[in-house]
């Protein structure tokens, strides 16, 4: 596993030849590059596929690790996800030159968004999913119910870590945004997952007392696609049609029979999908 800041290249340059041979729509993204940023208790490996699509159509891609931990400088500066937007732009400015686009999973989208308000250059963003929980109205019911759901999930974590028990925790959490079961998964990945619940308590405990006032997204002028699936928890879904309702150049694309990690599991369908919104966006 990468060290926390480390950027890992997807090797663009056979991908770069195989889009510039190729003419066609593909030859039109050849000067684009694209940072992912996946979602907590993730890794950049859960975007491999999504990275080997995009490479493949010619797009530089460059993969951070986000750290799971919130730093303790950033906690007591009130900027608990200061050092992941400092990975998210670093990121972009090693694209430079050309254009550049930002694309985040879930927490990965939270941070993108961050990094866009904070200053960071993106000539366009993807974003899906993102846990942006200030969008969320309570004075909506539904809303109020998929915050209530989402709280409820952060709030069994500590019960569990003060229980002694964290993977119980954690494979609640686990199994609530993903499409598979905890045993599922490789013993080394929930031994990791386990070994992070501490992390990943601090992290929720940050995310979800994070204000994003609505008043800064309104002014984004980045162009921005916000994708949401249709068997995504209530949350995430609520928290993406909300946000497309704050954005000011927002294109909004639902994948039905998706769910929350399809950016893990169906790479392809999520690819084109931004590849489509690129080559509109990125030639006006």
């Amino acid at each position: 596993m990468l060290p926390a800041g480390t950027i890992r290249p997807s090797g663009p340059a056979e991908g770069m030849k195989r889009a510039i041979g190729g003419g066609g729509k593909v030859g039109r993204l050849e000067s684009v590059g694209c940072v992912l940023l996946h979602a907590a208790g993730s890794s950049p490996r859960a975007l491999s596929g999504l990275e080997a699509w995009l490479a493949d159509q010619g797009i530089r891609v460059l993969v951070p690790r986000l750290p799971m931990a919130v730093a303790t400088d950033d906690a007591q500066a009130g900027a608990p996800l200061r050092t992941h937007v400092a990975i998210a732009r670093r990121a972009l400015e090693l694209l430079a030159p050309g254009r550049r686009v930002v694309f985040g999973h879930s927490f990965g989208g939270l941070v993108a968004l961050l990094a866009l308000l904070d200053g960071a250059h993106a000539d366009a963003a993807v974003l899906y999913e993102p846990v942006v929980l200030s969008v969320l109205d309570d004075g909506n019911r539904r809303d109020r119910e998929a915050r209530a759901w989402d709280r409820a999930l952060v709030d069994h974590l500590e019960a569990r870590l003060k229980a002694g028990d964290p993977e119980d925790g954690v494979r609640r959490f686990i199994e609530a945004y993903n499409e598979v079961r905890w045993e599922a998964l490789s013993p080394r990945a929930r031994a990791t997952i386990v070994g992070e619940a501490a992390a990943m308590r601090d992290l929720t405990q940050a995310v979800h007392h994070l204000p994003v006032p609505a008043a800064r997204l309104r002014d984004l002028g980045t162009r921005i696609l916000v994708m949401r699936g249709t068997r995504s928890p209530q949350v995430a879904r609520r928290m993406a049609a909300n946000l497309s309702q704050v954005l000011p150049n927002v294109t909004v694309s639902i994948l039905r029979d998706a769910g929350h990690m399809a950016p893990v599991l169906a790479p392809e369908v999520v690819g084109a999908l931004m590849l489509a919104f690129l080559e509109d966006a990125l030639q006006r």
